[in-house]
């Protein structure tokens, strides 16, 4: 389906395991799971590469090729969404300024039923054949069947909730919502298998096209409806565009073949998949337990403001990790056995993921008073609070999607799992007792349950894993967090030399201004050695 759910741990559909040639499906599947933490990284890493100056330079070389694989992986993805990016924004404010609270609300309410659908449907397939890399072609066809009987049983499943759900939410249009969109399961599940291809051979141009084009199809498509009177339609109709185009992309660049699964030869993906249900399962409760606290407690017009608030806080940060977990999952893939190279390539994205979503997220924070009623009208002000919080948590979200990931390349999925489970019992009374006080009280709950109950057990599980000192990772984010004090610093001086009778405009212009210019000063002034380093290894791998 189209992604307007969330996408936590940097992942809405995110899993993976062993991908050397040698190595059999069930020790793909259970041996990793069951045994993950019998070796450590170091022995593991001895076993995959034997002691020799041979076997050390191709170890060196193939880091240096992943390295390469991941630059230009991003610079494809990276230059395909940001090009669609102004499309993405301005539709969403058409569409904001046409639409209601209301019309929001309704489709949350859908996307509460369906996204748990979703997580049965896809059965972490995409991830599987990503991680398992020596899946014959039977295999994947096989596989390919599978994905679209789920999606058939998918759609199947929503058809009969649908209205036992528009009775239970007294919502009596959401029955047809929930059909329409629930046909996005079978549609989708065309190209889970191609486009997991795609990633596996470090195809990242063509999926950079298949996403930029997919966004742009959107983007009209949301327009049109809108403009055209749709209202809550326009959401609908617009996300089951946006899956038809990348469905149908997909399968033309990688035309996967159908076959009649034979379950005695899916087991090992099918193992694989166990505790990677399980742990998505827990994540979906608890990310969105809050949507759910939201609309059956405070109603269908707070939700509304709540999701939008959360969808507009999320947006800067999301952008980008959707854009490298669209390519990390392969790469890491290839280098799930070597754990030098797992250190190198978290601490490179972590850099690089901080050095651009923390600002984007805490400046929006920062500039949500004036920006909202301005953009968007005076009806969006009660999202202004939820907004300033959900933004600082964004802010966290944003830098640590890298992790979980490692975590299941290299076989800890029942160690992510248990995180999550932890996350769905604690996140969701979090949310209930916040909601005493509204939206801004629900928000509250993912500034202060989450960080505890899931950030910090799941960073420290991935570090312990690959002997990363936590000192050594957190340097990682000096560049950044230098830079954000200081923008934080710059902007609320600047506000009070302001005048008192300064326009919303005004005083939203000269935020951006000194905040964006207090960044770089800073970066330049404290850290221009480190990003230099970073530009250069940016530009050096692109040349090749």
């Amino acid at each position: 389906m189209t992604e307007t759910d969330k996408t936590a741990s940097g992942s809405h559909e995110r899993d993976p395991r062993d991908s050397d040639a040698t190595a059999s499906g069930d020790a793909a599947g259970d041996a990793a799971g069951d045994a993950a933490g019998s070796e450590t990284p170091g022995e593991q890493l001895q076993q995959a590469l034997p002691q020799t100056p041979v076997a050390d330079a191709r170890a060196d070389a193939h880091r240096a090729h992943l390295g390469r694989s991941l630059t230009h992986g991003v610079a494809w993805m990276g230059s395909a969404k940001w090009m669609s990016q102004l499309f993405t924004w301005v539709s969403t404010i058409v569409v904001a300024r046409l639409l209601t609270p209301e019309d929001y609300g309704l489709v949350g309410l859908a996307m509460l039923f369906l996204g748990v659908v979703t997580l049965f449907s896809e059965f972490g397939i995409g991830t599987t054949v990503v991680t398992l890399r020596d899946l014959s072609d039977e295999q994947l066809a096989e596989v390919n069947t599978l994905a679209l009987l789920l999606g058939l049983a998918g759609f199947t499943l929503s058809c009969a909730a649908a209205p036992l759900l528009a009775r239970y939410f007294d919502a009596p249009n959401l029955t047809l919502v929930v059909i329409a969109m629930a046909s996005n399961f079978i549609i989708s599940s065309t190209g889970v298998v191609p486009r997991a291809m795609l990633q596996r051979e470090l195809r990242f141009r063509d999926l950079a096209l298949n996403d930029g084009l997919q966004a742009l199809t959107l983007a009209v498509g949301s327009v049109a409806f809108a403009m055209l009177g749709f209202r809550y339609w326009t959401l609908v109709l617009s996300a089951v565009l946006g899956t038809t185009f990348a469905a149908v992309a997909a399968r033309r660049l990688v035309p996967v073949r159908y076959r009649w699964p034979r379950w005695e030869a899916l087991a090992p993906a099918v193992r694989f998949s166990r505790q990677t249900i399980v742990g998505r399962l827990s994540w979906y409760v608890y990310s969105n337990a809050d949507f759910f606290v939201a609309g059956k407690l405070l109603g269908k017009d707070a939700l509304g403001a709540y999701r939008f608030a959360w969808d507009l806080a999320n947006a800067p940060g999301e952008k980008v990790t959707s854009l490298v977990g669209g390519v990390t999952p392969g790469v890491l893939s290839a280098a799930q056995h070597d754990p030098s190279a797992l250190r190198r390539i978290a601490l490179r994205v972590t850099e690089a993921l901080s050095l651009i979503t923390l600002p984007a997220c805490i400046g929006l924070a920062l500039v949500a008073n004036n920006l909202v009623p301005l953009v968007l009208g005076e009806k969006w002000l009660e999202m202004v609070a939820p907004l300033q919080i959900l933004g600082l948590a964004a802010a966290l979200r944003s830098v640590t999607p890298i992790l979980p990931q490692i975590l299941v390349v290299i076989g800890r999925n029942r160690d992510m799992m248990r995180v999550n489970l932890v996350g769905a019992i604690v996140m969701p009374l979090a949310f209930l007792f916040g909601s005493r006080w509204g939206t801004t009280g629900i928000a509250i709950g993912w500034l202060t349950a989450y960080p505890l109950c899931v950030a910090l057990p799941m960073a420290w599980l991935a570090l312990r894993s690959m002997s990363l000192p936590a000192l050594t990772y957190l340097r990682a984010f000096s560049a950044s967090g230098t830079g954000i004090a200081v923008m934080t610093g710059a902007v609320l001086a600047a506000r009070q030399l302001q005048p008192v009778d300064a326009g919303r405009l005004a005083s939203l212009m000269l935020d951006v201004a000194v905040g964006a210019l207090s960044y770089a000063s800073s970066l330049f002034l404290f850290h221009r050695d480190s990003i230099m380093a970073l530009v250069q290894r940016v530009r050096s791998a692109l040349r090749r």
